[in-house]
């Protein structure tokens, strides 16, 4: 007789669960190589995922660091089983390839003879890639926009319990809080009304809020 292990599941992660280990994890490694990744990438632009993307994934799949799956696993997201269903709808060919063994979003798709490598999401060909660099981040997507004359909700972000209830007292009731980094609305918390309610929030796992 065997016991099935159950995943625990995040309610604050709602649909899109992910293992919060791996999540600080990815955040803090994040932090560190930022710097030498938007060096190389001054190098090594996106754009030439194009032509070195398929022979790096052919290169790493052969020396077993990675494997390539042509059909959605029970681990993707809604959004990647989205992107596979409407590929087959459309009669595009399209697998992924997952770093050792695990999905991040990294795709080849062939249509009409034409091969494109792309993360996430496809985009078109000629396209400005710099705006990659800030629109996960949500202190940062705000000031682009304000600076592009599009409206945005008053708020800022903080680290800590302090300086958010500072925040909180200058803003209208009620209010909401969510991690700076990170979408799908995970760890989202509305309808906050006092300090009691943020301070719940706030020590939800988000290593920063934004409100």
């Amino acid at each position: 007789m065997t016991t099935e292990t159950k995943k625990k599941h995040c309610k604050d992660c709602g649909g899109a669960q992910v293992n919060h280990k791996i999540m600080y994890t990815s955040i803090l490694l994040g932090s560190l190589i930022d710097p030498w990744t938007n060096w190389m990438g001054k190098l090594l632009p996106e754009s030439s995922l194009e032509w070195i993307g398929p022979g790096l994934i052919k290169t790493m799949t052969f020396l077993r660091l990675g494997k390539i799956t042509r059909e959605p696993l029970s681990d993707d997201s809604g959004r990647t089983t989205v992107l596979w269903e409407e590929a087959k709808m459309r009669g595009i060919e399209m697998y992924e390839f997952r770093l050792f063994g695990i999905g991040h979003d990294i795709f080849i798709s062939k249509y009409k003879g034409e091969m494109r490598c792309f993360d996430v999401l496809p985009r078109p060909k000629d396209y400005n890639p710099s705006g990659l660099q800030w629109m996960d981040n949500k202190n940062e997507m705000k000031k682009h926009f304000r600076k592009a004359g599009i409206p945005v909700a008053n708020g800022d972000i903080t680290s800590s319990v302090k300086k958010g209830l500072g925040i909180l007292n200058t803003l209208n009731k009620p209010v909401i809080t969510k991690p700076n980094l990170g979408s799908r609305s995970r760890h989202t918390t509305i309808h906050i009304s006092d300090e009691k309610e943020f301070v719940r929030a706030f020590k939800m796992p988000a290593c920063s809020l934004r409100l």
